[in-house]
């Protein structure tokens, strides 16, 4: 495992609207691509959404054991 000083955080995107566990609707717009806690359910959820906008059209291939 590659161990480095610098730490990167994802851009993400404002989507997220309703809990996806039990469907409570949040109090504001949370960003995709992060760790959130629901107080309602109590239970930590992570949402990944597609790529929109620049990087919508962009093909990416991961090579493997070359």
């Amino acid at each position: 495992m590659m161990s480095s000083d610098k730490t990167v955080q994802p851009i993400g995107e404002a989507r997220v609207k309703a809990c996806p566990l039990c469907a409570v609707q949040l109090t504001e717009m949370a960003l995709t691509y992060r760790e959130l806690y629901c107080e309602s359910c109590e239970m930590e959820f992570y949402v990944k959404a597609p790529a929109s906008g620049k990087f919508a059209n962009k093909i990416t291939e991961t090579k493997i054991g070359e």
